[in-house]
């Protein structure tokens, strides 16, 4: 019977124990959402505390990714540079044991053509030989004894040692070799009043378009009377005239005249510097004469269109015969 009793209230304990127990773990909606928010806060703050040393790192790679490489440069020349010692140490400045140091040998030596192992067995350390060689590769020439003492790390003392072994020769002055003089070329002069457009291409400056536009002025004109009209073809400038006069030079005999008592109106406007007004203004002068002829361009009226400046300009290309 106490059994029984017993065993009814530990079933009953128990079940309120479990359903207890149960209770604990059962949340409500809002609950939820709560618990939901604190894991992505906890996931986040994980996730930013490992991954920024990693950002952090790199940012500062990039930005002294110079300065690294400037130091590793200046490291590698120091490495070389102490290779440089080492070598000359270990061939000359030890035996083969690398134990007993060379003896000093002193005699006479150049200080501008003696090698490494010579200053080693005159005893200089290492690394003065090297300072030695370094001042002849980059052009120094020892001009007298003296100078020799100028080197760092020579001491007062071993300068004096070596003072009476010292034999510096004067520098050779190198004599000029006999080099072939350079051909100098010849100087083009050209004739402006015949020259084609191959001649003209030969003077520096002129090219193709300058050759053609100079010849076709010049046609156009019927040959020019002094070589500053150059300055009326499109593109010369007084710059390049400058540069082109010294070149040419200019006949005028060769300029071909026009035969003002035969020519016509629409002949004459045909030259560059004669408008249809100056033309017809030479035609009717000439045709008031009764001889039908004009002996000079006198005889032609001054007008707005014939002036003192167009006779004088106009004039080498007239022919009163």
């Amino acid at each position: 019977m106490y059994f029984c009793t017993f065993l009814c209230y530990w079933v009953f304990k128990s079940e309120y124990i479990v359903m207890s127990w149960k209770d604990y773990f059962f949340f409500t909606k809002k609950e939820k959402r709560g618990i939901l928010v604190l894991l992505i806060i906890i996931v986040l703050f994980l996730f930013i505390k490992f991954s920024l040393p990693y950002w952090v790192k790199d940012d500062f790679q990039n930005k002294n990714q110079n300065e690294l490489n400037a130091k590793i440069a200046q490291f590698d020349k120091m490495v070389a540079e102490q290779k440089i010692v080492d070598s000359i140490q270990r061939k000359y400045y030890y035996h083969f044991d690398k134990k007993e140091m060379l003896k000093v040998k002193l005699s006479t030596f150049d200080p501008n053509t003696a090698d490494s192992a010579k200053f080693i067995t005159l005893g200089l350390k290492p690394y003065v030989v090297s300072i030695i060689l370094k001042y002849r590769n980059r052009g120094g020439y020892f001009n007298s004894v003296t100078d020799f003492s100028k080197i760092y790390g020579i001491s007062p003392e071993k300068f004096k040692e070596l003072e009476p072994y010292i034999a510096v020769h004067p520098k050779e002055k190198t004599t000029p070799k006999n080099f072939p003089t350079p051909k100098v070329e010849e100087k083009i002069i050209v004739e402006l009043n015949t020259a084609d457009t191959s001649a003209l291409k030969k003077i520096k400056g002129i090219g193709s378009s300058f050759s053609k536009r100079i010849i076709r002025y010049r046609d156009m004109l019927g040959g020019f009377t002094h070589k500053e009209q150059l300055l009326e073809v499109y593109g010369i400038t007084p710059e390049i005239y400058e540069k082109l006069s010294p070149f040419l030079t200019l006949n005028a005999d060769l300029v071909k005249k026009i035969p003002v008592n035969q020519a016509s109106v629409d002949r004459l406007k045909l030259h560059p510097y004669i408008n249809f007004y100056q033309a017809k203004a030479i035609y009717e002068a000439r045709q008031k004469k009764k001889s039908k002829k004009l002996n000079s361009f006198d005889e032609v009226s001054f007008s707005r269109d014939i002036t003192d400046e167009f006779k004088k300009k106009i004039n080498p290309y007239l022919n009163f015969d």
